[in-house]
């Protein structure tokens, strides 16, 4: 697969935000406190990083990474939490930091 233009990839974008956000209200009706605040959390993280792919906000690279680091750091909290909720006692595996290599 090749890379994804940004006309092409922008409708991608908004229909899994469109799914995102229809699976979120169904989250509030069954997590406890801690889920829902991470969540919260998670989804402002990625709203943010979503307003600089969308042109809405102009950020360079390292800014970009930071918004993209902060959701994935917002995302594993997420899970940390949902599963603690949820009894699950295994070792949750976060994923990992990402970095560009410079050309």
């Amino acid at each position: 697969m090749g890379a994804l233009d940004r006309d092409s990839g922008l409708p991608l974008l908004h229909e899994a935000e469109q799914r995102r956000a229809e699976l979120y209200e169904a989250l509030f009706l069954l997590a406890d406190a801690g889920s829902t605040e991470t969540a919260r959390r998670w989804q402002e993280a990625v709203w943010r990083l979503h307003e600089a792919v969308n042109g809405k906000r102009t950020v360079d690279q390292a800014t970009f990474m930071v918004l993209f680091d902060a959701a994935r750091v917002a995302r594993n909290d997420f899970y940390v939490s949902a599963r603690a909720s949820l009894g699950i006692t295994t070792q949750f595996a976060p994923s990992q930091e990402f970095s560009i290599s410079p050309d």
